[in-house]
């Protein structure tokens, strides 16, 4: 039976929201040049990109990326980061969200994107002097006015020709900003309550450290619908009486 508590996000992540006038947040900037701005010489290009002085994480921890394969760019001047989102029948609006911790900085992206729009971050701009490699950065789509629905973003590059790492799966970094004994991960339809698919690791997870966990879109199965929403529930044990992870948000797949 599908868990009936639906955990929900903590006030500061309310902050990641793009307000509604596309403008930038008012963050404080770091790192010079290289602080969070409005960039980007055309529309496909427009975002805010950069450095902050303030880590946006939530408190208990959040998902920081959702994407079908992995992130896939080099770090050369001449690459561009393509970010798509997959083509949905209702073509609702998204805010893109892309995160990175590196060496005690906050790499921050936002940009505004619809369903089936391809979008462009140059990685001269800002994340090759910023170090911000592949593995280091999270994007989430998220559907526009929610904290937690959202939709598989696709993450390569020009260079790459479009190729993408483990296609076949979603994978899902999650930021746990507490000490966790183990991490449960279940996927059920939401429409159904079925479980569809389940994994888990076994070990103790350190504070502020990313795990990412992939789930095969095979195990999903098929819908005849034009798009399908699952629950995805994270669960870990409490250690030594302490705080525990119980927290859920939904993924919207296209269509099949």
């Amino acid at each position: 039976m599908l868990p009936l508590r639906v955990p929900f996000f903590v006030a500061l992540q309310s902050l990641i929201i793009l307000e509604t006038s596309g403008q930038c947040r008012s963050f404080e900037g770091d790192r010079g040049a290289l602080m969070y701005r409005s960039r980007g010489a055309s529309a496909k290009e427009k975002r805010c990109e950069g450095f902050t002085k303030l880590d946006m994480a939530a408190l208990d921890g959040e998902v920081v990326s959702v994407t079908r394969g992995r992130p896939s760019y080099y770090s050369l001047a001449e690459e561009v980061i393509t970010i798509s989102a997959p083509v949905m029948v209702a073509p609702f609006r998204l805010d893109c969200i892309g995160r990175a911790r590196v060496s005690g900085g906050y790499y921050r992206l936002d940009m505004e994107m619809a369903t089936g729009q391809t979008k462009f971050v140059p990685v001269k701009d800002v994340l090759l002097e910023g170090k911000v490699r592949n593995d280091l950065l999270g994007i989430v789509l998220l559907e526009s006015g929610t904290r937690d629905v959202f939709v598989p973003a696709t993450v390569s590059s020009n260079l790459r020709k479009g190729a993408v790492g483990a296609a076949d799966s979603l994978f899902v970094k999650f930021l746990p900003r507490i000490v966790l004994r183990d991490l449960a991960l279940d996927v059920y339809d939401a429409a159904t309550q079925e479980l569809l698919y389940s994994t888990s690791l076994t070990a103790l997870l350190k504070a502020d450290n990313e795990v990412m966990m992939g789930i095969p879109v095979a195990a999903l199965g098929s819908s005849s619908s034009k798009e399908r929403r699952v629950l995805v529930q994270l669960k870990s044990i409490a250690i030594d009486g302490g705080p525990q992870l119980d927290r859920a948000f939904t993924i919207v797949l296209p269509e099949s």
